[in-house]
């Protein structure tokens, strides 16, 4: 397992998930091509458990420095922690659209402009009905 670039980790062994050393699959077989030609192939055998044994080593020290430094508890705790943040992003997401539905005024806003347009209509019956009375007294 390897932490990519992007703090995430990726397995496998193809495309942009295989990465040593933030050195790619197409460079790690430019640099055996390169060792190839420089070794020669009657000593590349030698030169290649040479090198896997001091890899190998280097990956066993690397483990017995994560053991003492408590490496792979910081590890743990930090996916604890990223997993809490995005818990807490979900649940702060949640209240958000919450609140924006709470204050959204829109449809109180509709509803009270419907009412103020029947009542400007009933007003304008009364004012209408108002005229016409008005009008017919006026004559009699």
């Amino acid at each position: 397992m390897l932490l990519s670039e992007t703090g995430t980790y990726n397995q496998g062994c193809s495309g942009e998930g295989w990465k040593i050393f933030n050195v790619g699959f197409t460079e790690v077989l430019l640099i055996l091509l390169i060792a190839f030609l420089i070794v020669g192939p009657r000593d590349l055998p030698k030169v290649a458990r040479w090198l896997g044994r001091r890899v190998r080593g280097l990956r066993l020290m690397w483990r017995e420095i994560k053991k003492e430094s408590g490496w792979e508890d910081l590890e743990k705790e930090f996916r604890d922690i990223e997993s809490e943040f995005k818990e807490t992003e979900k649940d702060l997401q949640k209240d958000i659209n919450t609140i924006k539905k709470d204050i959204d005024i829109t449809p109180d806003l509709k509803s009270a402009e419907a009412e103020m347009n029947r009542s400007v209509q009933d007003v304008r019956k009364e004012i209408n009905r108002t005229k016409e009375e008005t009008s017919t007294n006026y004559r009699k």
